[in-house]
């Protein structure tokens, strides 16, 4: 439902949407974008999103996956067999925004977690990807 919404706003206001495409130069003078293949797009408005990609470091030192994001489970935010170890925010493979607010979330849930682990306790905290 909400992709035919947006299809046929975007028919009405004539906006076409170019997914997947490898921006390889813009022209703004011009108003033209071209791929790294050479299949050029003209445009009025522009907006790019760039790929985001983790840390080249945590890729480098092998706990990473190989767009950079460490691997955890999505509630504890714990690296597998890793039980003093959490990771948050843009670090994470974790199916969410990569937005400061899923960070500070994600913060109280390590917070609780840690003191929790110091303690001897179990623990009890878990992150529900939340934003809001």
């Amino acid at each position: 439902m909400a992709t035919s919404i947006l299809t046929s706003a975007c028919e009405e206001k004539n906006i076409k949407i170019t997914a997947n495409f490898a921006l390889g130069s813009v022209d703004a003078e011009k108003k033209v974008i071209a791929s790294y293949d050479g299949t050029e797009v003209n445009y009025d408005l522009l907006a790019s999103i760039p790929p985001n990609f983790g840390s080249e470091v945590m890729i480098e030192s092998g706990i990473a996956d190989p767009m950079g994001y460490i691997p955890v489970d999505k509630e504890t935010l714990q690296p597998e067999g890793r039980d003093n170890v959490w990771v948050l925010g843009d670090g994470t493979n974790v199916p969410t925004s990569k937005a400061g607010a899923v960070a500070h979330f994600q913060a109280d849930i390590l917070h609780e977690n840690i003191i929790a682990y110091i303690n001897g306790d179990a623990q009890h905290a878990r992150s529900d990807g939340h934003a809001l």
